[in-house]
């Protein structure tokens, strides 16, 4: 199981950035406009946002193996659908049911997995998450491979295939996840409203959840500004080599990936033996010391060498926290499915993270200079983080 869910995220994030890399080509093919294409990236964003919290409502009232497959199904046929639409209106509907699709798979999966195993729960959840980068980098590299050999409608065609076997093999498993219970009854109206949404948690488990919510937003909001602009910042401020770049960051993305989501898993594992009530805070704390500095390296660096070995740092400590503070979500006892939690979570960290990130960069930049954009937006975020984590931790006397 653990084999089927690392690959079919593998797939998730693969097709999210496949599409993603062959933009510029649909602009010629479909004759796109800049805000056309625009509302194209948009049209993902919008349905995964709004479709994930209704996966995990979906998590607390049918079978999970079968919701799975169903999310894997969806974002293979919007990958299907974009791969023969004619019209600009199939690609717009092929785009938004892959949003769809794969906010089933990222809200339910790390659930599915984390009641499915007993052991190192936490890294189970490292190589779950672990597909972030290497389906993303996959992506992007299969697009620059295949671009001046195949179409672009072919392109797209390729994980097809794979996505509707591995549907299959969510919709055909007959073993029964572990079960769910809940006390009292919850209705999807309820995740509308705060209120009724956080009424559900003793006052602990409520500090804990918020605490998880802000600081995973504002990582997600530094992520979502790297990928966009450390680019342009390391070629355009720094002044280094764009053939050099363009390489360099993909396979740092990818290398501190594995060493951010499989080394925090390692660590909460051995941090739950240690610390059972609080072994998120050994694991969080070292991910956003280590991304501020990574963030200040790179800053202060005047050398790609230097350079390098920051954003590696950074990138390493972004990918570090999420297994901890995913943890904290899914550990929670409450009358609420951690389905519900996580869906939540993915709703609030991208509508007001990577979803505003790069945007608010491109303005900044426009009136005081990229540099200063990079840097403010990187490095604020990261304080605020740290600081709500310390006091939320100060509050529980646990420091």
């Amino acid at each position: 199981m653990l084999i089927l869910l690392f690959f079919s995220n593998c797939l998730n994030y693969l097709d999210r950035q496949l599409f993603l890399s062959l933009l510029p080509a649909m602009k010629n093919l479909y004759q796109l406009s800049d805000p056309a294409i625009g509302l194209l990236a948009s049209s993902f964003t919008l349905a995964y946002l709004v479709a994930a919290p209704v996966a995990g409502f979906w998590g607390m009232r049918f079978r999970m193996e079968k919701l799975l497959g169903g999310g894997v199904l969806l974002f293979s046929i919007g990958m299907l659908i974009s791969s023969m639409a004619e019209f600009r209106w199939m690609l717009f509907s092929g785009r938004a049911l892959t949003g769809f699709g794969e906010a089933v798979l990222s809200t339910l999966g790390p659930v599915y997995l984390y009641n499915f195993v007993s052991v190192s729960k936490g890294a189970r959840l490292g190589w779950f998450y672990l597909a972030i980068p290497l389906g993303s980098a996959m992506g992007f590299l299969m697009g620059g491979a295949f671009i001046l050999r195949m179409t672009v409608q072919h392109i797209l065609l390729l994980p097809v295939l794979p996505g509707l076997i591995f549907a299959l093999f969510f919709i055909l498993r007959r073993e029964e996840s572990a079960s769910m219970s809940f006390s009292s009854p919850f209705f999807l109206k309820d995740i509308l409203f705060w209120k009724s949404f956080l009424k559900n948690f003793p006052k602990a488990d409520k500090d804990m959840v918020l605490m998880s919510f802000a600081v995973q937003t504002l990582v997600t909001f530094v992520l979502g500004g790297m990928a966009a602009w450390m680019t342009f910042y390391f070629i355009r401020v720094k002044m280094f080599p764009i053939s050099t770049i363009e390489s360099l960051t993909g396979g740092l993305l990818l290398l501190g990936g594995i060493v951010g989501m499989l080394g925090g898993g390692k660590l909460l594992d051995r941090e739950i033996r240690m610390r059972p009530k609080t072994p998120f805070h050994g694991p969080t704390l070292l991910g956003l010391c280590s991304a501020l500095a990574g963030v200040l390296i790179v800053i202060a660096g005047n050398t790609l060498i230097v350079c390098s070995l920051g954003l590696l740092l950074a990138i390493s400590g972004i990918f570090l926290v999420f297994v901890p503070l995913n943890w904290i979500l899914l550990s929670r006892n409450s009358q609420l499915s951690p389905a519900v939690l996580i869906g939540m979570s993915l709703l609030v960290s991208h509508l007001l993270g990577d979803l505003l990130s790069p945007s608010l960069i491109g303005e900044v930049s426009q009136y005081w200079g990229l540099s200063i954009a990079v840097e403010i937006n990187l490095i604020i975020p990261l304080i605020m983080a740290i600081v709500i984590y310390a006091g939320y931790a100060r509050k529980r006397s646990d420091f």
